[in-house]
């Protein structure tokens, strides 16, 4: 009989091991490092064999916290002690969690970029990603050091650097550290811009004092050809975020980013939209926001 009640114990807590043993799978991670924030955009899926709470741990100082579960945005979470506790269904779901921080930041000579990916659970098909900010570049060649661990991939488009690792699985517990020093990337043509800026702008003058009457035909063109000149604050920040985002971006990232509210966002879009500025485009259940080629 004894033995009967232990080995009844020892299937139940099999069974339990397995309902709790989880896996994220794929996982990715991405940082896009702002001017004094961290943008961070998290995707995994998980199959769930019965309605389970999911805890995913983020940083202490996290902000402007979004989840979007199978692609409908989630009301549902809690915040509690560096973890978003979400109710996911039994079967196959996808998650999205993008949030703000400053918490992996830290500056001294340079600039330093220093954090770690570490979970309560297996991660599988690992991604992680860091885009530095544009106008930056590496303190020194990967090989002597800036970058730890070395990359598995170093994109750039010129103006902008991503570094990129990727990892097969990461066990439950198990840290993934990581720094970046970079620094402001110096311009040598800086003096003979400002050689150049200043001969410009004494022919400026005496163009302006021969023909006057043409120049202000010309502001008036410039005026109904460059209605980005004349935005709002607000609207100068949305068409600042698209431009930093290669001219596209998802409505719900850029509400994160520049925390207008949902009501304030639609109704700016919406009158960038009349005035052919921009045009937002549905993506299954998520909205587009793309920035006209001619601006």
């Amino acid at each position: 009989m004894f033995k009967r009640i232990l080995w009844g114990l020892f299937w139940i807590l099999l069974i339990l091991e397995y309902v709790n043993a989880q896996t994220l799978d794929p996982f990715s991670i991405e940082y896009e490092v702002l001017q004094n924030r961290v943008l961070v955009h998290i995707n995994f899926e998980v199959e769930l064999v019965e309605e389970t709470e999911i805890n995913y741990l983020i940083e202490s100082d996290a902000e402007r916290i979004s989840v979007i579960v199978n692609g409908i945005e989630s009301n549902d979470h809690v915040i509690r002690n560096k973890n978003i506790i979400m109710g996911l269904d039994k079967g196959r779901s996808s998650v999205e969690i993008v949030y703000t921080t400053s918490f992996p930041l830290e500056r001294a000579d340079n600039y330093v970029f220093v954090t770690e990916v570490r979970q309560i659970y297996d991660l599988q098909n690992v991604s992680i990603q860091v885009n530095l900010p544009k106008g930056t570049e590496l303190e020194r060649p990967v090989e002597d050091g800036s970058v730890f661990p070395s990359p598995d991939n170093l994109e750039t488009d010129g103006i902008s650097i991503s570094i990129i690792w990727k990892k097969d699985f990461l066990d439950k517990g198990d840290s993934f550290p990581m720094f970046i020093v970079y620094k402001e990337e110096k311009n040598y043509l800086i003096f003979g811009i400002l050689i150049g800026s200043i001969v410009m702008a004494i022919a400026g003058l005496i163009i302006r004092k021969k023909f006057f009457k043409r120049t202000q035909i010309q502001i008036i063109k410039t005026a109904k050809q460059k209605p980005d000149l004349y935005l709002k604050d607000e609207e100068k920040q949305i068409i600042e975020v698209l431009r930093t985002k290669g001219g596209e971006c998802e409505q719900g990232t850029l509400r994160v980013i520049t925390d207008l509210s949902k009501a304030t966002l639609s109704r700016r879009l919406l009158e960038l939209e009349e005035r052919n500025i921009l045009k937002r485009v549905k993506k299954g259940k998520k909205n587009t926001v793309i920035l006209k080629e001619s601006l």
